[in-house]
């Protein structure tokens, strides 16, 4: 009897122990998709557009290419989604972003140029890749396509983060709700490339400085210190950033849980074998 009773307390166990392993699994693969589906979530705003592939689906905002090799458009480089520019014919490449199907795709009121002075293009060079300079025709009002004189080419640009960053000056130049935009690589040769990544517009010069976030000059003071020989240490290897890669903690989910179940189960019938024996 005393037996029996034991097999099915370690039964018990055992049950209960991979019933709590299948409840925190399930927890954790919730938790993994809830923080995926929030990452992958962008805050569409009518100052800043993202050009990630959500762009692409119906009604698509990019509506015309020219001049580019297949395989450009909406495109992934890494982890970073972009307008993929792909040079074919340097005379005259460009693409066309539909502000106005933007806005209206996400429920958003369109910005009016009198309220726009500066737009950044925020671009993603490749390593192999090149760039010179970036032509915008804008549209706002009456203008609805590109048209000689609506266009400016940026007044400068900068390096920050790894991105590479085009400002362009629109202060007093257009009117009314803006409609679109052309953007024209100009100066590439065939076969370079590019990612365009965001279009962001501002009120003021020092606003989109601000968020450009360029890498600031480092400059070195001299030093008249005598060097100093440092003794060979023996500290773990450093990332690119210089940090220590971080310690890999195990997981060990319902492992830990069924091998305490098994010490238990272990136990009790040990107990019983020994009480059989006397």
């Amino acid at each position: 009897m005393k037996k029996l009773l034991a097999v099915l307390l370690c039964a018990l166990m055992l049950a209960t122990c991979l019933s709590l392993c299948t409840y925190a699994n399930e927890e954790t693969t919730a938790a993994e998709e809830a923080t995926t589906e929030e990452a992958a979530a962008i805050e569409r705003t009518a100052d800043r557009v993202v050009f990630n592939g959500d762009l692409a689906s119906r009604p698509n905002c990019i509506v015309g290419m020219s001049g580019l090799a297949k395989g450009s458009g909406l495109s992934k480089k890494g982890e970073w989604e972009g307008v993929k520019v792909d040079i074919k014919e340097p005379e005259d490449p460009n693409f066309t972003f539909d502000y106005k199907s933007y806005c209206n795709k996400y429920d958003l009121t369109p910005m009016n140029g009198e309220d726009v002075g500066y737009i950044v293009l925020k671009v993603l060079v490749p390593e192999d890749g090149f760039y010179d300079d970036i032509e915008i025709f804008y549209g706002s009002g009456d203008i609805t396509g590109a048209t000689a004189g609506y266009s400016v080419t940026s007044e400068y640009c900068g390096e920050g983060n790894g991105f590479v960053y085009f400002i362009y000056n629109l202060d007093g130049l257009w009117e009314g709700a803006v409609n679109m935009f052309r953007i024209d690589p100009v100066g590439m040769d065939e076969g370079e490339l590019l990612y365009i990544m965001e279009l962001a517009m501002f009120k003021t010069e020092d606003e989109a400085i601000t968020w450009c976030d360029f890498d600031e000059e480092e400059t070195e003071e001299p030093t008249t210190e005598a060097p100093t020989t440092e003794a060979p240490t023996t500290e773990a290897p450093t990332t690119e950033a210089g940090t220590r890669p971080p310690r890999e903690e195990k997981d060990e989910g319902c492992g830990g849980i069924v091998s305490v179940g098994a010490v238990v189960a272990m136990i009790a019938l040990g107990a019983v074998c020994i009480k059989k024996k006397d």
